[in-house]
């Protein structure tokens, strides 16, 4: 007789596991214990990167089947909606990574995870004697999780959906019940239409005999290929049709790169043309792509496919589904054939964000309320990059296909909805409770689901009180919140600047979120030591407290209250080099430029430190990042400004024990935090003293990139240029003539100062 469970039992961890992970977004989940990477070179082992790690968690996301077969079917180099649906997919694999690695982390067992793409190595280093190296490979790990097997392309073919699919890895201390590797029928039936199809002719050209590879006692072979040659269009973005040299290597790539210009990234047909022989179709015509064989629509119609576009979470602001058949030819989509409708999805940013043309008008907005705009849009978009390809993974449940990111005008189909009217010159779309802070993607179906326009979503009114607004943070994953009134940082120019424009706001709702420690503290033989992990930590921790502080935002607004997103209430911070951070504002993503922004950021680690210790939530670093109690340093903050009035927190007494410690004094590779000379900083009618920094030879190494100690050499990077006694913009000019031309392709930077930085949390005083 089986016995009911217990509910007040809790599930097994790696129930929970991947409860969260396909609830999150994830079409496949496996587990691979440490031991299966035992013939990996040694900086590759689970243990380098997490002593005492013994398991890997890994992670799949299926590419949309239309964006595979139709895209590039002209020119790879025209990879339009697959090369944004590649960024979101690689999107919704970090938050996958980084929740997993917090749950574990949350249960006692110490974590780690990575950027699904991001460190690469491009030269030997080490152990090494390979080109092209990632900071963990996702891959490999894959196929030691039983998630599939490699083919003769290298690629790992996934029994369901081929090399459709992209993976992400989460190292942890917890010993999880393993999933056994791939065991049925050969996945790759040698077809060679990878060989045949590879416009750099990779498979036959510069082979240097075979790849073996030994997972979990098992051999798998496939061409030792010439990375650089593959890498010429994906990686290094040159194009498909300027002269390619027999011999490609870092000189010729680098050559090219200042003949030709940089082009557009491509996409790969050896993912194209390749599927298991039982997921396989006939291709159209002999050179296109290979087909994935679908699952029959349903024979009771659409509505349960409608009913579940309805479900999607977090619920979109605006929901719409458009019969073709219905629209003028101008907002017709030629990108998926046979498409019968499109879905429009729309979100809301916090109404009190300043309109476009406002911005466009105006050049006297503080930087942190045009920093806090162009976050928010950014945090927007992605929110919408992770609807689509809900609702695209959704259609092919169905027996659909769906293509999200299709190049359509979203606010003239909005208009349609009447969610809004263009202004008055017809330029600017605005909807009716957020003017132009609204946002809006489209994904084209083949399903012919009838018109469907869903009224604007609001939040219900709820009470706004302390209480509710921590509770909703908590359930957005925020570890920390304070409230601080804004006259405990009147001393700053930001802050007053901020009271000029909003004179009714009141208090700063401070936000923090924990990165398991594991992100600064891998192994001393992990590949790039902890850049990888610790620039992954910062850009996610950024980003899942920027949807944080939209959700509240929303909550607030429901009520009738203010809300504003800053990222650094005081004004002190700086930018971090990040390349997953926010781009410049000329930056084009047309053509699959992929990875080719020429820098992003985000704020440093200094960013709402003063807003934190407002908050009573801390005290105040040397290195000028704010240190709890509970974390150490190991979280960031963001804050809300509102008009509620809440009850304040006090300042805290907590002693971080700069004093006697000073190792970010030691380890700053610019001396830029003064030994001798102090600031005094006024928070709540308290001083608070810490090194004065000089901001120009500290962002020489981190915004700039310039100095190896601050991550590029953990990269393979030869740029480690010394800054000058006076910084001029000139000699900025000239370090960054002087860098890699090759490694800086991919930059990120790690903090030493936070490196460094014990915190004194209670375990460690």
């Amino acid at each position: 007789m089986r016995r009911k469970a217990d509910p007040a039992m809790p599930k097994p961890l790696i129930n929970r596991v991947r409860e969260l992970a396909f609830a999150t977004g994830a079409q496949a989940l496996g587990v691979a214990p440490a031991e299966r990477f035992s013939q990996a070179p040694r900086p590759y082992w689970p243990s380098s990167y997490l002593p005492g790690a013994r398991s890997v968690v890994v992670v799949g996301v299926h590419y949309p089947d239309a964006c595979v077969e139709e895209c590039g079917n002209e020119d790879l180099q025209a990879m339009n909606a697959y090369g944004i649906v590649q960024v979101d997919m690689n999107i919704l694999l970090d938050v996958l990574s980084f929740r997993i690695a917090r749950l574990l982390d949350r249960e006692g067992f110490g974590a780690v995870s990575f950027s699904t793409s991001h460190i690469w190595r491009y030269r030997p280093f080490g152990e090494i004697a390979r080109s092209f190296t990632p900071d963990f490979a996702h891959r490999h790990a894959a196929v030691a999780a039983g998630l599939g097997e490699f083919g003769w392309n290298g690629l790992v073919i996934n029994p369901e959906f081929g090399p459709r699919i992209r993976f992400n890895c989460i190292i942890t201390q917890a010993e999880l019940p393993p999933t056994p590797m791939y065991a049925g029928p050969a996945l790759c039936d040698k077809c060679m239409r990878c060989v045949k199809h590879c416009s750099m002719d990779t498979f036959r050209k510069e082979v240097a005999g075979l790849d073996r590879v030994v997972i979990g006692g098992r051999e798998f072979k496939f061409p030792h290929t010439n990375k650089w040659r593959c890498a010429w269009a994906e990686h290094f973005a040159l194009g498909l049709n300027v002269p390619i040299p027999d011999k490609i290597d870092e000189r010729s790539v680098l050559a090219a790169k200042h003949r030709y210009g940089v082009f557009g990234g491509e996409i790969g047909n050896c993912l194209r043309q390749c599927l298991p022989p039982d997921a396989r179709t006939a291709p159209v015509a002999t050179d296109s792509t290979v087909w994935r064989r679908r699952k029959a629509p349903p024979t009771g119609g659409t509505a349960p496919l409608l009913r579940d576009l309805r479900r999607l979470a977090p619920r979109p602001d605006y929901l719409a589904v458009l019969p073709v058949a219905e629209l003028p030819p101008d907002l017709l989509t030629s990108e998926l054939p046979g498409t019968q409708a499109l879905l429009v999805l729309g979100v809301n940013l916090p109404r009190d964000l300043p309109d476009l043309e406002i911005l466009g008008h105006a050049g006297d907005l503080p930087a942190g309320l045009q920093e806090a705009t162009a976050f928010s849009r950014e945090e927007g978009n992605r929110l919408l990059a992770l609807l689509g390809h809900q609702a695209a993974m959704l259609a092919e449940q169905h027996g659909y296909d769906a293509m999200p990111r299709v190049a359509l005008k979203a606010d003239r189909l909005a208009a349609l909805c009447g969610w809004g009217d263009f202004s008055g010159d017809g330029r600017l779309f605005r909807t009716r409770t957020h003017g132009t802070n609204s946002l809006f993607t489209v994904v084209a179906l083949t399903a012919p689901l009838p018109r469907t326009i869903v009224k604007e979503r609001r939040p219900k009114p709820a009470p706004c009180t302390r209480e509710a607004l921590e509770k909703a943070a908590r359930e957005q994953g925020v570890d920390l919140f304070g409230v601080a009134p804004l006259q405990r940082l009147e001393a700053f120019p930001a802050v007053r600047e901020l009271q000029r424009l909003y004179p009714a706001l009141r208090n700063a709702v401070v936000l923090g979120m924990h990165y398991p420690d594991g992100y600064l503290a891998p192994g001393p033989e992990a590949p790039t030591g902890a850049l990888g992990t610790y620039s992954f930590a910062q850009y996610q921790t950024h980003r899942e407290l920027g949807w944080a502080a939209l959700a509240l935002c929303r909550q607030l607004e429901a009520s009738g209250q203010a809300g504003l997103p800053i990222l650094d209430l005081g004004g002190k911070a700086s930018k971090t080099l990040n390349v997953r951070g926010t781009p410049p504002a000329d930056a084009a993503m047309d053509r699959g430029m992929i990875g080719l922004l020429p820098f992003a950021f985000i704020p440093d680690h200094r960013a709402n430190a003063l807003a934190a210790v407002a908050a009573g939530l801390g005290a105040l670093g040397y290195h000028g990042a704010a240190l709890t109690p509970e974390f150490g340093v190991r979280q960031r903050f963001i804050c809300i400004l509102t008009d509620l009035d809440l009850k304040a927190d006090p300042l805290s007494n907590f002693d971080p024990g700069c004093t006697a410690c000073r190792r970010c004094l030691d380890a700053c590779p610019t001396a830029a935090l003064d030994r001798r000379r102090k600031e005094s900083l006024s928070v709540g009618g308290r001083t608070l003293r810490i090194p004065r920094l000089d901001a120009p030879r500290c962002d020489w190494a981190k915004r700039f990139g310039l100095v190896g100690a601050s991550g590029p050499e953990a990269q393979g990077s030869t740029t480690d240029i010394p800054p000058p006694e006076t910084i001029s913009l000139k000699a900025i000019h000239e370090a960054m003539e002087a860098r890699d031309p090759l490694q800086d392709h991919f930059a990120s930077i790690l903090e030493p100062c936070i490196r460094v930085c014990p915190g004194r949390r209670p375990t460690e005083a």
